[in-house]
This record gives C-alpha cells, sequence and structure tokens, in this order.
C-alpha cells in the first residue's frame, strides 16, 4: 500500500506492522470474519480551512476499478490542520472478509480495516447504494418503497399493528428486529408463519418500560446488524379504569411504557442515528390520545405525550444534524414522526364488549374498524427514504372518526 498520492512513509505512520491502522472507530466482527464500523469516530476532516468527509472521499476512490477497498483517514498536519490520507486496497485483490482484531471483550472497538462494509449492500457496480452523497451524509438513491438493506427495530412487533408493521418493512427488503416483552412462544410462532416467505426477522426480547433492556435491546441490534435505520416504537399497554377509581400504580404503569418506554427506546438510537446522519423514528399514538377517553385517562396521557416527543424530537434531530453539516439537498435526514391509529382489529380491540365496538364503529365515517396493514402501510411509508421531507407529523389512520 503506497497510500494517498504514494507518500508511502507518512502513510506508513499510521499503520501498524501487520498491515491495520488504528482508527478508534467503534466495529465489531462477526462469525464469517466481516468488520462493521458502527461508529466512525470521526467522519469529517478540517483541511486547509475545508471541511472533507472522510466517506465522500471513500465513495469515490471506491468506485474507480483499480480499488478494491479504501479507507480515508486525517493525518495531523501543521501548515493544513490535517492532511486527507487514504489506504487503497488494489483492484486485483479479492474483496474477502478479513478478520478483525477482537479486544478483550469480544467485540473490536479500537481497529478497523480499510472501508469495510456489508456485502450484501453492493450493487451490480460494487457501489453501496447506503453510501453517502456529496453532501457526506445518505441519500435517497433507491427506488421508492425500496428498503434493501436498512435495519429496523418494532417493539412491540410480533403481534397486532406491531406484527403487521414487521411483515411490511420485511417484505420490502428491510432487516426487521421484532421485539416482545416476554411471550417466548408467541413470539415464536409469529417467526414461524414468515419463515417460507424468507424475509429477514429475528426476535429481541426486553422491557420497553426497563431504560437499561431498552439501550441494552438497541446495542444488540447495531452489534447483530451493524446499523439501525428505522426505529418503531409501537408496544403499549393498557390499565382502564375511571380516575376516580385509577391507582398511582396503573398511572404509572401504562406511562411507563406508553411515553417513557419511547424515550427509553430513542435515546440510545438516537445517538447512533445522529453519528450516521440519518434515519427513522416512528412512534405509535392513538386516536384516543387526540379525542380522550372514558376510563383511560392514563393511556389518553401517554398517547397525546407522543405528539410532544415527537414534535420536539423533530426540532432537535434537525438542529443537530444541520449544525453537525449533515444536512443537504439530496440527505434522507433524520425524521421522527407519529401515527395514530383508530379502531383497529387487534387481541386489544377484541376483548372490548361487543356493544362498545358497534357503538364506536357507529360513530366512524367509514363505519367500520381497520386492519393492522392498513397502519404499516403508513409507517412503510414514513420510514422510505423518500419521505425525508417529512418530519415533526401526526398521522391519523383511524376511517375519519377523528379530524
Amino acid at each position: 500500500m503506497l497510500g494517498y498520492l504514494k507518500r508511502e512513509e507518512e502513510t506508513r505512520a499510521v499503520l501498524t506492522p501487520d498491515g491495520w491502522y488504528r482508527s478508534d472507530d467503534v466495529a465489531y466482527s462477526d462469525d464469517r470474519g466481516y468488520l462493521y464500523i458502527v461508529g466512525r469516530l470521526k467522519d469529517m476532516i478540517a483541511s486547509g480551512g475545508e471541511n472533507v468527509y472522510c466517506t465522500e472521499v471513500e465513495l469515490a476512490l471506491f468506485d474507480h476499478p483499480d480499488v478494491a477497498e479504501c479507507a480515508v483517514f486525517g493525518v495531523p498536519d501543521p501548515r493544513w490542520g490535517e492532511r486527507v490520507h487514504a489506504v487503497v486496497v488494489p483492484g486485483a485483490l479479492t474483496r474477502s472478509p478479513l478478520r478483525s482484531r477482537p479486544s478483550a471483550t469480544g467485540s473490536c472497538n479500537t481497529w478497523a480495516y480499510p472501508r469495510t462494509r456489508i456485502p450484501s449492500t453492493r450493487n451490480a457496480k460494487g457501489a453501496d447504494p447506503m453510501a453517502s452523497t456529496s453532501t457526506g451524509v445518505e441519500g435517497p438513491t433507491r427506488e421508492e418503497g425500496d428498503l434493501t438493506g436498512r435495519v429496523a427495530l418494532v417493539t412491540g412487533g410480533t403481534r397486532g399493528i406491531g406484527a403487521a408493521i414487521s411483515r411490511r418493512l420485511a417484505s420490502r427488503g428491510a432487516v426487521v428486529a421484532a421485539g416482545y416483552s416476554s411471550n417466548r412462544e408467541r413470539a415464536e410462532a409469529f417467526l414461524e408463519q414468515i419463515k417460507p416467505t424468507g424475509w429477514d426477522v429475528t426476535l429481541y426480547q426486553g422491557n420497553v418500560g426497563d431504560p437499561d433492556d431498552c439501550t441494552r435491546v438497541v446495542d444488540e441490534v447495531i452489534a447483530n446488524q451493524g446499523r439501525l435505520d428505522i426505529l418503531v416504537n409501537n408496544a403499549g399497554v393498557t390499565e382502564d379504569h375511571p380516575i376516580a377509581r385509577m391507582t398511582v400504580d396503573d398511572w404509572h404503569k401504562v406511562l411507563r411504557v406508553n411515553l417513557s418506554g419511547a424515550f427509553y427506546m430513542i435515546k440510545p438510537a438516537l445517538d447512533h442515528m445522529l453519528e450516521r446522519g440519518s434515519g427513522r423514528i416512528i412512534n405509535m399514538s392513538s386516536v384516543v390520545g387526540e379525542r380522550g377517553n372514558i376510563g383511560q385517562a392514563n393511556y389518553a396521557a401517554s398517547k397525546s405525550g407522543l405528539f410532544g416527543l415527537t414534535k420536539t424530537l423533530a426540532l432537535e434531530a434537525a438542529f443537530m444534524l444541520n449544525r453537525a453539516g449533515k444536512l443537504g439537498p439530496d440527505s434522507i435526514g433524520l425524521t421522527v414522526n407519529t401515527v395514530t391509529p383508530g379502531l383497529i382489529e387487534t387481541d386489544m380491540a377484541a376483548a372490548m364488549p361487543e356493544k362498545a365496538i358497534a357503538r364506536m364503529t357507529a360513530m366512524i365515517p367509514v363505519q367500520r374498524m381497520g386492519h393492522p396493514d392498513e397502519i404499516a402501510r403508513v409507517v412503510a411509508f414514513l420510514a422510505d427514504d423518500s419521505s425525508a421531507y417529512i418530519t415533526g407529523q401526526v398521522w391519523g389512520v383511524n376511517g375519519g372518526f377523528d379530524m
């Protein structure tokens, strides 16, 4: 490797004897030997008063027919501040998996192989369709509706609306991590149902009401899949009583999962998405959060609370990306939206008295309950790259029950 502009001595200064270079990026090595960079320590080089994005230069180099792999990094320079350097593997070499140097914990958190990518994301030309655009962040270069290579985490993703969302995203090509709380048997039954499709869906157990558990699940998904692009906060519970008979525990039980749980999941996912410069966060609220409902003060408060969380986070995410120089005309951005289902055919609705369902259905202009797939369709739309200009919005899917 001669390095950037064939400056062999300068390149060798950052290489180890066995040809690796120290980057301090966060990465892990899977059991096949592929190295996945999941957290880049520094994705921008300040050189001569200009900001140079590592991924922008890497993409240009990688598209050259004589380059098999490459990595770009900055080297301190007294005149320029930093000098852009590249390590290049000649195109004649096969792009084969190489072993990383694991740390004592078994994950690779201080070593990186030049420009290692997830193999399944390459197109016919060898370029990565999820790679950076000229703005240094991911751009909407794929066909509308195509989620191939995207990684989605759906809490409560094995039953009802959550299961429909998991199926819909997986059918669009996404790698889906379907979360469940405790019923392993039911979760595995869901997995068995979709096995014949060949969709990439795996199960993750966790308690959405526990912040440590939420962080663990997000970290596991990123460690196993190398990235997290879409977070759907769908898990929810009810504990219905009129306020006069509602206990403090009843109140906190529902808010801890429905509202605080969304915050607990967002915290670790947001750090990763901001680092990458893109992402989709979709919170599942309810028409009850918009209209209120007798006996559901805790549920209504938790679901309406998601509106404020969504709008505030949408503003903060855009602000932070812009400050980091990761917003541009072609970027897919980091959007945050809420979907509010109406009366939907789920286990929760099935537990309601028939008279109550008939009374509510009569109030719905379209005179019927909704189907889980109708909710999943909207979630998939918001998760798409092409929905980059939609953020901070509340999407009602309720048959006109609330307008």
